[in-house]
């Protein structure tokens, strides 16, 4: 790592005093170079993420790569749907009856009054519909 730390540095000094990738003064042929844009970060040593970090979150994603595969299992998949399906079902319960509470404290509309509120119900449901009939369809054009 010191040794990266160490050629970082030297490229950056090699390309500020004309190395390989140009002369970064300011060139009054092509106009001035922003060294600004050129920053090299250095980060001691001391300033980079301890191994054990490192390990640790390696490890808590290795973890959570394998709960996602072991949910292929039929058995696991089943029992973690019966765990958190009653969960969901009270989640959506809960939403739904939140979103038609909203749908009756909303304003009437100027024009049509509370005839317009169906459409804060109906329009959903024909764009579920619409994606439902996709996915139907290209499940159909994956058969053939």
């Amino acid at each position: 790592m010191k040794q990266e730390l160490k050629d970082d540095v030297n490229g950056a000094k090699d390309r500020a005093q004309g190395g390989p990738y140009g002369d970064l003064t300011n060139d009054t042929k092509s106009g001035p170079t922003d060294v600004r844009r050129l920053r090299v970060i250095i980060v001691p040593q001391n300033m980079l993420w301890p191994m054990a970090i490192q390990n640790t979150i390696k490890a808590i994603i290795q973890n959570i790569i394998k709960a996602i595969i072991d949910l292929a299992n039929p058995t696991r998949f089943v029992t973690f749907v019966n765990r958190v399906l009653p969960w969901l079902v009270l989640a959506t319960a809960a939403t739904l009856a939140y979103g038609l509470f909203l749908v009756e404290g909303a304003p009437d509309d100027y024009q049509q009054g509370a005839t317009a509120k169906i459409m804060f119900i109906h329009v959903p449901s024909a764009w579920l519909s619409m994606f439902i009939w996709s996915i139907i369809l290209g499940a159909q054009g994956l058969r053939f």
